[in-house]
């Protein structure tokens, strides 16, 4: 079963399969997770259901950020710091570093990393026999990485 109590963190119940919940749903919740922080700094509020960049000013490093940080030059390092580390942005700030996080890298890497959990996430339940069980977690997985919001 797909639930997302309140809009939170997704949570597959797969037990009835006789797998693991925290070993085997774990790669589907962390790239529905990956896909919410991207959402974090792309998607528009009306869509997202809170405020974009409402993560970052509660001080919530993501992943986007953190590939970004990897992978940035020493100077968009800083630019990238101090840009995140304010609670609140012009748009023109928020444009920048959206522009930063995509020239270095954190967005792309975010959607690789969320596109391959999922793919773990399949070959898990590719060990299991066809049902509708299987069917349904299978939809849940596809669903955790192709939504819009």
């Amino acid at each position: 079963a797909l639930r997302q109590p309140d809009r939170g963190p997704l949570v597959i119940d797969c037990g009835h399969l006789g797998l693991r919940p925290q070993r085997d749903a774990a790669a589907a919740e962390q790239s529905y997770q990956i896909v919410d922080d991207l959402f974090d700094y792309l998607s528009e509020p009306e869509v997202a259901g809170k405020p974009v960049g409402y993560d970052l000013a509660e001080g919530k490093v993501t992943l986007p950020l953190i590939a970004a940080l990897r992978q940035a030059t020493e100077a968009d390092r800083r630019k990238l710091r101090a840009l995140a580390g304010r609670k609140k942005w012009t748009t023109g700030q928020w444009s920048q570093l959206r522009d930063l996080i995509e020239k270095t890298g954190g967005f792309e890497y975010s959607r690789v990393r969320a596109q391959a959990l999922a793919d773990e996430a399949r070959g898990v339940l590719a060990r299991e026999k066809p049902s509708p069980a299987r069917k349904a977690l299978d939809a849940a997985i596809d669903y955790a990485v192709k939504r819009d919001h």
